[in-house]
């Protein structure tokens, strides 16, 4: 079965067409898990992962909506809101 991307997930590999001061020591792609709007911040999580045959090594990617843009201030509960 072969690898499918999620939205949310993506990949950077060692950038071995490029070469130069100038070209990105590596290159991938991000599949976006939804709008993103210009200027907005998203969370973006990278883990160290072995190729197929153990040598070729890259970052397995995460993307997800950035905490504190996300988080929701608690909901206050009135006295007579207690259900005992």
């Amino acid at each position: 079965m072969a690898y499918q991307e999620k939205p949310g997930d993506g990949t950077l590999f060692k950038n071995t067409k490029g070469d130069g001061d100038k070209a990105p020591s590596m290159t991938g792609y991000v599949t976006a898990h939804r709008d993103i709007k210009a200027g907005e911040k998203v969370r973006l999580a990278a883990w160290t992962k072995g190729g197929a045959n153990g040598k070729d090594k890259f970052l397995s990617l995460k993307m997800s909506d950035d905490r504190q843009s996300t988080s929701q201030p608690a909901e206050r509960r009135e006295a007579s809101d207690v259900p005992f």
